[in-house]
């Protein structure tokens, strides 16, 4: 199941194509496990090295 939550998520650039995120819940910024490699089919993507998680960019309301 596919939880959503009302919560700023946060992508830290490290190098070309990796990043590292983060989320926000209030006034505490959580670290996500693992880095986040862009997805070569979905560029708009980003997929967790450590877990099935995976974060996109959403154009538009």
């Amino acid at each position: 199941m596919l939880a959503v939550c009302p919560a700023t998520t946060n992508a830290n650039i490290d190098e070309p194509g990796k990043t590292y995120g983060f989320v926000n819940l209030g006034k505490r910024n959580i670290s996500l496990p693992g880095a986040h490699i862009r997805s070569k089919a979905d560029p708009a993507c980003w997929v967790n090295d450590a877990t099935p998680a995976r974060f996109c960019a959403r154009y538009g309301a």
